[in-house]
């Protein structure tokens, strides 16, 4: 999937959950580039380790370095995604591969497969599939 197929996946009125792997710099590209398509209000959680949930029904939880949250908080998030009626997009992204990580029992298989609804591979910058505006070519 091109990173323009799957921000037009994302602004569909379903508002899927999305998985991003990748690097760190082909993250920060792909997630300048899904904002705009974003509900409000947005909650970013950038520091690995930290969980901030929003507070409203609808609107976005962005979730920096999902793969550093510890087992209890990973436990905590699946919970609050089950509460009825919540309506809040998931974008969650990492550096790491998450379903090594669940073989391995460092992260939790429900909370995998509820955030595993997109799932996008950040492609490496330099295959030419992410554009960067201003970056030298």
């Amino acid at each position: 999937m091109t990173t323009e197929e799957l921000v037009q996946t994302v602004s569909i009125s379903a508002r899927p959950n999305v998985l991003i792997e990748g690097s760190e710099l082909a993250i920060d590209a792909f997630m300048a580039r899904l904002r705009p398509w974003l509900s409000e209000p947005v909650v970013r959680c950038s520091l690995p380790g930290v969980l901030v949930l929003p507070p409203a029904e609808t609107g976005a939880l962005i979730l920096r370095d999902v793969a550093a949250l510890a087992l209890e908080q990973q436990d905590t998030l699946v919970h609050w995604m089950d509460e009825l009626p919540r309506r809040v997009q998931v974008i969650s992204a990492t550096s790491t591969c998450l379903f090594s990580c669940v073989q391995r029992g460092l992260f939790r298989a429900a909370l995998y497969y509820r955030l595993n609804i997109v799932l996008e591979h950040a492609p490496r910058l330099d295959t030419g599939r992410v554009a960067i505006q201003g970056a030298p070519k």
